[in-house]
C-alpha cells in the first residue's frame, strides 16, 4: 500500500470525525469513579446556550413594599423603586486536543487502524475535557484577578461557623458572588454551618433544620432518583462522610439480612439523593453540599459546546496532525438561599 500523503490524512481524518458523530460524554479509563456533577450539567436539557460578552441574569433581590390597609377615599402613593440586581458570570474557556503523528498513519495503514487510531485519541481527549470540567465545578477562582478558572460551586455556597444564612462573599471576591455582595444585599448569602461528627443528633439534625429553612422538600420516592426524576435536589459528599451515613442506616435498619452493604448507592435524606463525591474527598472539612440543581445554570456560549476544530498540522511539529476541541462557559446561580453547606 502506498504511503499517505499528508493532504490524504487530513481528508481522511476528516471523514472518520464525520462517521463517527459529534463528540459526547464517555465513561472510560477516568482516574475518579464518578463525576456526578459534569456529567449532570453535560446533558442537553441542563445547558444553557446563550450569547453575549458574559452571562447575565436579573436578581429579584427586595420588594416594593406596596402592600397596605387602605381606607376610603385614601391618597395613593405609587413609589417603585429599583428591586433588581444583575448576577454576572464572566465566559471561561476549556480546551483540549488530540493528535497522531503521520508515522503512525504509516504503521497503522488499514482503514479500520486509522479509524479506530482516530477514535481512541478523541475518546481520550473528551475524557480529559470532562474530568477538567468536573474539577473546575467543585472549585473556586483564588481571588478576583484569577481570569481562568470557573465559578464552582464553592465559589456560590461559602462555608460560614454561624448557623443559618451566613455564606457571604466568596473570599478573594469583595465585590460579591456574581458581582451581588451580601453587605448590600442580605438575603443573596447561602445557609451554612459547621457539625463534629455525623450522628443523629449532630450533622443529620442540622442537615434537617437545613432543609427546613432552605425549602428542600423531597420530589420523589428514594428508589425513582435513581432514573433522574429527583434531580432537584442532591447532597454531594465525600468519602467519609457516606461511609458515617451508611452505617447510621444500617444500625437502624433491622430488615438488613444478610446484606452486608445494603445501603450502597441507595442512600437517601428526606428521600433526595446522597450522592459520594469523589472531588470532595481532598477537601478536609468534610462537607456536606445541599443543592438546589434548580438554582444553578450551567451557561455554553453558543457554538462553543466541545466545538471539534478541522485537523491541522502543529506548526511546532511538522509531522504532526492535532485538532483542538473547546469549550466556552460558566456557571450561574440564580438563587444562594436555596442551597446549603455544611462541614467541619
Amino acid at each position: 500500500m502506498a504511503t499517505l500523503t499528508i493532504e490524504q490524512i487530513l481528508d481522511n481524518t476528516k471523514a472518520t470525525m464525520v462517521n463517527q458523530g459529534k463528540l459526547g460524554v464517555a465513561q472510560i479509563a477516568q482516574s475518579l469513579t464518578d463525576y456526578p456533577m459534569a456529567s449532570h450539567f453535560l446533558r442537553r436539557e441542563k445547558m444553557k446556550i446563550t450569547g453575549g460578552t458574559s452571562i447575565d441574569h436579573d436578581l429579584l433581590v427586595r420588594t416594593l413594599g406596596s402592600a397596605s390597609m387602605k381606607g376610603l377615599y385614601s391618597q395613593d402613593d405609587y413609589n417603585v423603586g429599583d428591586i433588581l440586581e444583575k448576577v454576572n458570570a464572566p465566559w471561561r474557556h476549556l480546551n483540549t486536543f488530540w493528535a497522531f503523528e503521520e508515522r503512525e498513519v504509516a504503521m497503522n495503514s488499514s482503514k479500520q487502524k486509522i479509524v479506530d487510531l482516530i477514535g481512541a485519541r478523541r475518546t481520550a481527549a473528551q475524557l480529559d475535557q470532562v474530568e477538567l470540567l468536573d474539577t473546575q465545578l467543585w472549585n473556586k477562582p483564588t481571588d478576583s484577578t484569577n481570569k481562568l478558572d470557573m465559578f464552582g460551586i464553592p465559589y456560590w455556597l461559602v462555608k460560614n461557623a454561624s448557623t443559618g444564612f451566613n455564606g457571604g462573599n466568596p473570599a478573594g471576591f469583595s465585590a460579591g458572588a456574581g458581582g451581588v455582595s451580601t453587605s448590600d444585599e442580605a438575603t443573596w448569602a447561602n445557609y451554612s454551618g459547621q457539625y463534629a461528627t455525623v450522628t443523629k443528633g449532630d450533622a443529620i439534625a442540622k442537615m434537617k433544620t437545613a432543609r427546613r429553612k432552605t425549602k428542600f422538600k423531597a420530589p420523589v420516592g428514594k428508589q425513582a432518583f435513581r432514573s433522574g426524576a429527583g434531580d432537584r435536589y442532591r447532597i454531594h459528599t465525600s468519602d467519609p462522610v457516606v461511609d458515617d451515613m451508611e452505617n447510621l442506616g444500617e444500625a437502624q435498619n433491622e430488615n438488613i439480612g444478610k446484606d452486608l452493604h445494603e445501603f450502597d448507592g441507595m442512600m437517601t435524606f428526606g428521600r433526595n439523593p446522597i450522592v459520594y463525591t469523589p472531588q470532595l474527598d481532598s477537601d478536609s472539612t468534610n462537607p456536606i453540599y445541599m443543592i438546589n440543581y434548580d438554582t444553578f445554570i450551567p451557561f455554553y456560549l453558543k457554538g462553543f459546546f466541545m466545538k471539534e476544530a478541522a485537523p491541522r498540522i502543529s506548526p511546532t511539529m511538522h509531522n504532526t496532525i492535532v485538532v483542538d476541541v473547546d469549550t466556552s462557559m460558566n456557571m450561574l446561580c440564580t438563587n444562594r438561599r436555596l442551597n446549603t453547606v455544611l462541614y467541619v
